[in-house]
């Protein structure tokens, strides 16, 4: 499984989809792409690199919303559709996105009947400073999608937000 953030007018990152791909041959899994901001770019690159690497089932999906919970439930459906014996979901995104994206997958997988599926974090340790960046952002995220309150728009992830979410992780400002 695999669900990762955008990084905007940068190249594309391969680090998530070569753990994923690592994963799906290791376990001899089939491998479900989600999560692309590019509009389906992504997506081919990350499944011709999937064949290429002997990956031997990989369903790949565009979801028109891009964020995570639009993520969560284009893979939940996909599981529903086309791997309805699953048990275990390995999650492959970023670090910092693991909170999050882990429960919004799981709350989609349960409401779909599937609650015996264990969803298993495999965090990328890459892009180090941009994700202590997007750090606070993702832990109100991930306060949001524990307490199944809708995700507030960017717009209103203001200064606001950020600084609710500093004190509510005891992070100071520094300079």
């Amino acid at each position: 499984m695999f669900c990762g953030p955008f990084y905007g007018h940068r190249p594309f990152h391969y680090g998530r989809i070569d753990r994923a791909i690592a994963l799906a041959n290791a376990f001899r899994c089939p491998l479900v792409i989600c999560g692309d901001g590019t509009g389906g770019r992504e997506l081919d690159e990350f499944q011709a690199r999937s064949r290429d690497a002997g990956v031997p089932i990989t369903v790949a999906r565009y979801n028109g919303k891009r964020n995570t919970h639009g993520d969560a439930i284009s893979a939940a459906a996909v599981v529903a559709a086309e791997f309805p014996r699953t048990e275990t979901a390995y999650l492959v995104t970023d670090w910092y996105h693991v909170p999050r994206a882990t429960i919004r997958l799981a709350h989609r997988l349960r409401r779909r009947g599937f609650s015996h599926v264990t969803v298993m974090p495999s965090p990328v340790w890459d892009h180090l400073r941009d994700g202590l960046r997007r750090l606070p952002g993702e832990m109100l995220g991930s306060w949001h999608a524990l307490l199944r309150l809708p995700q507030p728009p960017k717009r209103s992830r203001s200064l606001r937000h950020r600084s609710l979410a500093r004190r509510l992780l005891g992070i100071r400002r520094v300079g």
